[in-house]
């Protein structure tokens, strides 16, 4: 078992310019971005991926052991799982 804290992850308001990502169910900050203040905008944007990405740790972390153990065991598995866990890091809605 792993010991990161507690998933789902979310990106939390953009507080003094600077992106947080927090544990929804715990409520405790995971990660804080730097400030953007003066970074071009194609940095703000890219801030902003990396939060996603770091949001969607927990989901990437569980659909990549379930499809692991699926493939040991020679399994089929509902594939969606993995669908989700690429759009939360992506940003888009699935």
């Amino acid at each position: 078992m792993s010991n990161f804290t507690k998933g789902p992850w979310e990106i939390s308001a953009h507080k003094y310019r600077q992106v947080e990502v927090v544990s929804q169910e715990l409520g405790v900050m995971v990660a804080r971005l730097p400030e953007w203040g003066d970074y071009l905008p194609e940095t703000k944007s890219q801030l902003l991926e990396n939060a996603r990405l770091i949001a969607a740790a927990p989901d990437l972390y569980e659909a990549c052991e379930i499809a692991l153990n699926a493939f040991l065991r020679n399994d089929c598995i509902d594939w969606s799982i993995l669908e989700k866990a690429l759009a939360k890091a992506k940003g888009e809605t699935k």
